[in-house]
């Protein structure tokens, strides 16, 4: 039980409590009364897990019976590749998105929780008044109560209306200026527009040098190869895949390494290779000197604006692309 393993790490629990307090204090959880097997509630219910499990006799999960509902924003690729095309950029996030959302009272008794601050004290039932995390629809909701809001406050904030519809990933805001008045007014108008759905922007980072008191950084970087960590131990096919599945490179920067390893990985599976029996010599030889000259990979460095001029009367878009029996690759550039 979860509150055994709490009892018997003391700041595990302390945490715990302070974390549940935060909800009730917010006004995001509700007590409804106190929990009774003899006494079942007359309508259908669900008791989210919070660590422990419990379910109704239905077996089924809340998400079992959840619509998911449609993709409304933007890839993420779109969302980074506009990040690329201007002279100031700015991001921030959204605090508690989630939970920023009500759910309607009718709909609470599916996001029902067991809780109490003590062994000695009854357990008690609460229901969780705002839009959960980890529920199947949560990433739709909170991305439907985002475009609406720049719907009803587009005529009050044009601009934020326009990139809160297209500049926004999840809780993640994207957005970027010609110059730092430019962005300074964006800011003005998306922590008003966001404010009046109760949406708080923190985390304030950019790389402008007349930004105000906020955490400022240079996007433009190197590959952080070091950062990935491989495993350990004589390499089989299964930490062959753990190990390319690290890389995270949306943009597709670095395809035409990562390409390798996927070939690497496909003569993996021709070859009929189980997945924890060490690799054969030369097999893993290849595997080790690919991964030692991944390092090399630091030296590149990508800058982060691609457009410095981003009213520039002419731009020139220029493809290639080629082939072969072991993959394909395209490639563009801006001149």
């Amino acid at each position: 039980m979860l509150e055994a393993k709490l009892n018997k790490e003391q700041k595990l629990y302390d945490d715990y409590r302070k974390f549940m307090q935060e909800y009730i204090d917010l006004g995001h959880m509700e007590r409804v009364g106190t929990f009774s097997l003899a006494e079942p509630q007359e309508l259908p219910y669900y008791f989210l897990p919070h660590h422990a499990v419990v379910r109704p006799e239905s077996r089924q999960s809340l998400n079992d019976q959840l619509l998911v509902g449609p993709t409304l924003q933007p890839r993420l690729i779109d969302n980074l590749l506009s990040f690329r095309t201007y002279k100031v950029v700015v991001t921030s996030d959204v605090a508690k998105m989630f939970r920023q959302i009500d759910v309607r009272k009718e709909d609470r008794r599916f996001q029902q929780i067991l809780w109490r601050t003590s062994p000695d004290e009854d357990i008690d039932v609460y229901q969780l008044t705002t839009v959960t995390y980890g529920t199947a629809c949560a990433p739709f909701l909170a991305t439907r109560a985002l475009l609406q809001t720049c719907t009803d406050e587009a005529e009050h904030f044009p601009l934020a209306a326009i990139f809160g519809k297209n500049s926004v990933y999840m809780d993640d805001v994207l957005f970027g200026a010609e110059t730092v008045e430019e962005a300074l007014e964006m800011q003005r108008q998306l922590t008003g527009m966001l404010g009046k759905a109760g949406f708080e922007l923190q985390k304030w980072c950019s790389a402008a040098n007349y930004w105000p008191a906020y955490q400022r950084t240079n996007w433009s970087r190197n590959f952080d190869i070091h950062s990935i960590a491989f495993s350990e131990g004589p390499p089989t096919k299964r930490k062959v895949l753990s190990d390319i599945s690290k890389f995270f490179d949306p943009c597709g920067l670095a395809a035409p390494v990562v390409m390798t390893d996927k070939i690497y990985m496909q003569d993996l599976w021709r070859g009929k290779n189980k997945w924890d029996v060490a690799l054969k010599e030369d097999l893993a030889k290849l595997w080790i000197e690919y991964r030692d000259e991944l390092s090399e990979m630091k030296t590149i460095r990508i800058s982060r604006c691609v457009l410095p001029l981003r009213r520039t009367v002419f731009v020139e878009l220029i493809g290639f692309s080629d082939a072969s029996q072991k993959g394909y690759g395209a490639n563009f550039s801006l001149n």
